[in-house]
């Protein structure tokens, strides 16, 4: 989590929810003087993290059918080549290879299986933000990627600091197309029974 470096910035905690741009806030904070405490796992939820009421806590969540292809395309990457990647990668990168992906979300059990540490991957992000009873949200402000740079200028205004996101966010994907395009009948009913309280709580749809 980020702290304050020096007394002119407001003490906060970013949650970092995953595909949600968090290394771009991040950085965007850091560029500021916000720095990172060591010792903490940079995805922790908020219920993991003591005296979360002191600090002003924020996150930010992304459509879930949205995500799940940038989540995709992530583990598609050159660069990436590790046991996790590689389950992936067994995809073929287009409609039918996501289609295919998804359907083994219900299917492979190597999406739940601990030694390839997805954690909280796959939960909604609903879940990762509230309480262990799941009614609660537990930051003060949540945002949304498709509002980023609006969402996170009300943060700045908050915390009180200048807004460096916008040319930092600008080419972080290379991913061109619109999410819709990679979704059939089928997974799209799929990822709708799988974050079907995300889509409600955060008022998202296909």
């Amino acid at each position: 989590m980020p702290v304050s470096i020096n007394t002119n910035l407001k003490p906060i905690i970013f949650i970092h929810t995953q595909k949600a741009a968090g290394h771009s806030i991040r950085v965007a904070l850091e560029s500021v003087g916000y720095e990172w405490k060591m010792g903490i796992n940079k995805h922790a939820p908020p219920r993991d993290i003591h005296s979360l009421d002191q600090y002003f806590s924020f996150a930010f969540v992304r459509n879930p059918f949205d995500a799940c292809i940038s989540r995709f395309s992530y583990h598609h990457r050159e660069d990436k080549k590790n046991p996790q990647d590689l389950l992936f990668q067994r995809f073929s990168k287009d409609k039918d290879g996501v289609s295919s992906w998804i359907k083994s979300l219900k299917t492979d059990d190597c999406w739940a299986d601990d030694k390839y540490n997805w954690k909280d991957t796959f939960k909604t992000q609903k879940k990762f933000l509230s309480d262990d009873s799941n009614d609660k949200i537990l930051v003060d402000f949540v945002g949304k990627f498709e509002h980023l740079n609006d969402d996170f200028q009300k943060i700045c205004d908050t915390i009180g600091c200048d807004n460096n996101l916008k040319g930092i966010h600008e080419n972080s994907s290379t991913r061109k197309s619109n999410y819709r395009e990679y979704y059939e009948d089928e997974a799209i009913e799929i990822i709708e029974s799988m974050y079907k309280e995300d889509l409600e709580c955060f008022n998202y749809e296909f």
